[in-house]
């Protein structure tokens, strides 16, 4: 019975460490696009890299980055195109008007720095 019992402690604590992130580990992303075609993600992408590229110091939040990518992650069922990494979410909101204006349907996602969700 105490053996059973310590198992259990040693899952539950497993499970829990399972749910701990390094602030490290976790970043957020503003999501642009979603679709099961990668040529179709390439190109908003591109088409993000772009607008990014031209996009006035003047219409950018203040104290913004000017190291924003856009990259294309695989989640099955589909290629999901982000702008990011930001520290923080509150960082990311920041941003999300000024992408908006450009990519309507745009909204914000946790994400590891590989890019896959969390």
């Amino acid at each position: 019975m105490l053996l059973l019992a310590a198992l259990l402690l040693a899952g539950c604590q497993a499970l829990e460490r399972l749910g701990e992130e390094d602030a490290s580990e976790v970043n957020y992303r503003v999501q642009i696009h979603l679709t099961d075609d990668r040529q179709e993600a390439e190109t908003v992408r591109a088409r993000a890299e772009t607008w990014l590229g031209n996009l006035p110091a003047s219409e950018r939040p203040a104290g913004a980055s000017d190291q924003l990518d856009a990259v294309v992650t695989w989640q099955q069922p589909y290629y999901r195109v982000r702008i990011g990494a930001f520290p923080s979410r509150e960082a990311a909101e920041e941003w999300l008007p000024t992408i908006r204006s450009e990519f309507s349907d745009a909204f914000v996602v946790r994400a590891r720095p590989d890019g896959d969700s969390s």
